[in-house]
């Protein structure tokens, strides 16, 4: 699925997921940008809405937030890009060519679990005093 149409798909299964928490801010980068998003999430009630829009976009934003705030939301999101990374290259998660959503979905679920057991591991030779490999 194209990032664009992502939005609002995600936003709905949302309380599926995490019951009925409220969304406080969403920010994502340029991929994800068009009017109809912005206008979906305000109408969802989301406060902040931080989705990077191309340079050639003149619409006020549908709920402006200020430039600091903007920026925080930003590296918030920047932040994540490198657990992907690390999620797709150890747990060997690229391109996908799987012949069903349920393994496509099993493969990522497994690869984010071998990230977390990385990480749990990491951290318990540190808790114990072993040498980090």
């Amino acid at each position: 699925m194209p990032d664009k149409k992502s939005i609002e798909p995600i936003i709905k299964e949302h309380p599926n997921i995490f019951g009925t928490k409220k969304i406080n801010s969403v920010s994502t980068d340029k991929g994800y940008y068009s009017s109809k998003n912005e206008k979906f999430l305000a109408r969802k009630g989301v406060e902040e809405i931080c989705i990077q829009r191309p340079c050639n976009i003149r619409k006020p934003h549908p709920k402006p937030i200020t430039k600091s705030r903007e920026e925080e939301l930003i590296n918030r999101r920047s932040g994540i890009e490198p657990l992907i990374g690390h999620i797709k290259q150890g747990g060997q998660l690229g391109r996908s060519r799987m012949k069903s959503d349920n393994a496509i979905e099993s493969s990522g679920y497994t690869a984010v679990l071998g990230f977390n057991l990385r990480q749990l591991i990491r951290h318990q030779k540190m808790a114990d005093g072993s040498k980090v490999a």
